[in-house]
């Protein structure tokens, strides 16, 4: 925001900030900054080349390292019901009670994030409301 200066009493002058070179050069192109192009040399490419394999590689090994491939699938098995039957337990018998409460935990996560309470509400006394109060607080 412009800084503000007082020149008299009851005056005040806005004054505009001065433009930088870089906002003279995105004026002047017309392309916003989130649609600059970054001009790189071939070094500079194979270098970031190499850095995101290594760090593709890494994420790799992690997953594999904890097993999570086979973690997610026995989970939604679990979520199917399509669970391996166990000969030491004596009955085998699936309830669907997990998909029962991953799909509410869903649900109510979704309201949370869709449908707010609103910060504040307006609401008339007891006397203004009984003569219509309610339809002018609403809008």
């Amino acid at each position: 925001m412009p800084p503000i200066k007082e020149t008299g009493k009851d005056e005040v002058k806005l004054e505009l900030e001065k433009s930088s070179e870089l906002d003279k050069k995105i004026e002047n192109t017309g392309i916003p900054v989130y649609m600059e192009r970054l001009e790189l040399t071939d070094d500079q490419k194979d270098r970031l080349q190499e850095e995101i394999w290594a760090e593709f590689e890494a994420i790799k090994q992690e997953r594999d390292e904890k097993e999570l491939e086979e973690l997610w699938d026995a989970l939604d098995n679990q979520y199917d019901g399509l669970l391996e039957e166990d000969e030491a337990r004596q009955f085998n018998i699936d309830r669907g009670i997990t998909q029962v409460k991953v799909d509410k935990v869903v649900c109510l996560i979704m309201q949370a994030l869709m449908e707010s309470d609103p910060k504040y509400s307006i609401a008339p006394r007891p006397e203004f409301a009984k003569q219509g109060g309610i339809e002018v607080c609403e809008r």
